[in-house]
């Protein structure tokens, strides 16, 4: 049993060593972290995003809010006016605002790699996000 059960990790571990091999290369994504720089949380998520941009093989634009949403929905629309590969966002500014928005990127081919992320971030959750934005690549 043992051994079945180390096989079985051991299948896991090469899988997901695999799963996201490269796949952001040539890709450009822009990345809110939401805080400033050098501030405790956005440092947690631009370590995550970096990381995962170095996995990934993608390039990736750092964007810092000063935790303002007025700022974030200017990032989101330079974002899109820039045509990126992919683009995550804090969700601060609320679904009234971004919606919009979105529907703007989606016109313009950027989603479905529009990514967002609420709530408690961790490294773990941003580098989740800026996987999903270079795996939507088609």
């Amino acid at each position: 049993m043992k051994r079945i059960l180390m096989l079985g990790l051991l299948a896991l571990s090469l899988l997901c060593g695999t799963a996201f091999a490269k796949t952001g290369e040539g890709m450009t994504i822009w990345f809110d972290t939401g805080g400033s720089v050098g501030d405790g949380y956005g440092t947690i998520v631009q370590n995550g995003a970096k990381a995962a941009a170095a996995d990934m093989g993608c390039e990736l634009r750092l964007l810092y809010s000063d935790w303002n949403p007025e700022t974030m929905i200017t990032h989101f629309r330079n974002a899109v006016a820039a045509r990126p590969d992919g683009i995550v966002v804090m969700g601060h500014p609320g679904d009234a605002a971004f919606g919009p928005l979105v529907d703007a990127a989606v016109k313009h081919g950027i989603a479905p790699r529009v990514s967002a992320m609420w709530g408690r971030t961790t490294t773990r959750r941003a580098r989740l996000s800026l996987r999903k934005c270079c795996a939507a690549r088609t």
